[in-house]
């Protein structure tokens, strides 16, 4: 099965110059949001909004904190059932706790 077409054709080129030190500033900082250097010179050419990837240590937080929240979401969900003890609240509140002081 043949690759999809494009719907946009880009076929004009524009030739710019660059020093060696901007071209490997150009690749950083292309990398760092995950582009090629053309989608980056164009992009930031034509003012388009540009966000960063997050680095693997935000990565890991994140997964951290997407834990803590499916957690929680279990313990509001057995309170609110009324199944929960105050031991086991206590309990994962502690937790919580120690979780959020080993990042700070």
């Amino acid at each position: 099965m043949a690759r999809p077409r494009k719907t946009i054709v880009r076929s004009e080129v524009v030739k710019v110059r660059y020093t060696s030190m901007e071209k490997r500033l150009l690749r950083s900082f292309s990398d760092s949001v995950g582009i090629t250097v053309s989608e980056y010179i164009r992009s930031k050419s034509l003012d388009y909004k540009l966000t960063t990837r997050l680095t693997q240590e935000e990565v890991a937080y994140l997964r951290v904190l997407i834990g803590m929240a499916t957690n929680l979401n279990q313990i509001a969900k057995k309170v609110n059932m009324g199944e929960a003890t105050n031991m086991l609240v206590s309990e994962t509140l502690i937790t919580i706790n120690n979780q959020i002081r080993k990042f700070k």
